[in-house]
């Protein structure tokens, strides 16, 4: 089958958008809810929220850009895991439908927090796990799910800050670019794309564990951290 997603897509994440993901991410990295109170004793948990912004289709490349990112304060994570609410889905879209009619809702993102940076690395914590992949590919319908990108930003915090191993921006796959700010703090952001095939359902983009329809390649855009010409050599 020829899936009608063969070409390549870029997900750029503007300047505003990049800022949000990071507040969100560091903000429940640092505190989260436990019972009924708030505590910033118990480790980082995950948040998660909505990617806005509008594509854009090209002969030789598709394009998402996200404009905007809103997060979901209902999203009460635990440390491996974050839920969205559809009913405050619901709600968002109609809202932005009404005030900025040129924005759509292309997506969603959720963090990957670790407590220490060997953590991430050993478990390749910025990549999609299973369970993500599967909310889209077994839980979701195009018809319940209008998303078609997702972005995940992991965070490690290092025990202590040696200049020397400083990280300088850099795209360590296609889809995923890292950084080091904060001295202390590791970032990782990987962007997916999330892809209607011709049987109804939804595939993930990139997956080299499954043989199936998938984009050839996923490219992420951050201009504000990779420089604004670093995707033009894709």
């Amino acid at each position: 089958m020829t899936p009608p997603f063969d070409k390549d897509l870029t997900i750029h994440v503007s300047d505003s958008s990049l800022m949000h993901l990071l507040l969100a991410g560091m903000e429940s990295y640092k505190v989260r809810h436990w019972g009924t109170s708030v505590t910033a004793s118990r480790g980082p948990a995950e948040t998660a929220g909505l990617l806005w912004g509008y594509t854009v289709h090209r002969n030789n490349m598709d394009h998402a850009i996200v404009e905007h990112v809103s997060t979901d304060t209902f999203a009460k994570g635990t440390s491996s895991e974050v839920g969205l609410s559809e009913e405050v889905m619901c709600v968002k879209r109609s809202v932005i439908e009404e005030r900025w009619p040129y924005l759509s809702l292309i997506g969603d993102f959720h963090t990957h927090p670790y407590r220490n940076y060997t953590e991430v690395e050993e478990a390749k914590g910025w990549e999609a796990s299973q369970g993500d992949r599967d909310w889209y590919e077994k839980h979701r319908t195009p018809d319940d799910w209008p998303g078609r990108i997702a972005l995940i930003l992991a965070i490690g915090e290092l025990a202590r800050y040696h200049e020397r191993s400083h990280w300088e921006p850099e795209i360590i796959e296609d889809n995923t670019l890292r950084w080091q700010q904060l001295e202390r703090f590791r970032f990782w952001l990987s962007a997916y794309a999330v892809d209607e095939c011709e049987d109804k359902r939804l595939v993930v983009s990139p997956n080299a564990r499954s043989d199936g329809p998938r984009r050839p390649h996923v490219y992420v855009d951050v201009p504000n951290v990779s420089g604004t010409n670093a995707w033009f050599s894709y």
